[in-house]
């Protein structure tokens, strides 16, 4: 069994930090771009697409940008999470 998933829903409100905590409650939907990680023990964080592939997707170079599943969009993905990328 995966430690997370990736997942997408609609998106509204203001905009939310980067890996903002989500509101896990209604399916989250304080998400920017309407994506969030979900880890195994249910902690939740808003994330963004982004591209290129490997390249650093915030401006303090916290994120990195990954494909996390085959077919889906590239993600900003918190380095510290260090999750596999899918080539």
């Amino acid at each position: 069994m995966s430690s997370f998933t990736y997942n997408e829903t609609s998106y509204y409100g203001s905009d939310p930090a980067v890996w903002a905590r989500c509101d896990g409650g209604r399916g989250p939907s304080v998400c920017r771009d309407g994506i969030w990680i979900e880890f195994a023990d249910g902690s939740c964080f808003c994330t963004f697409i982004c591209t290129p592939a490997g390249a650093a997707c915030t401006t303090d170079g916290s994120g990195i940008c990954e494909r996390l599943e085959a077919g889906q969009s590239l993600v900003c993905v918190y380095r510290p999470w260090n999750l596999c990328p899918i080539p």
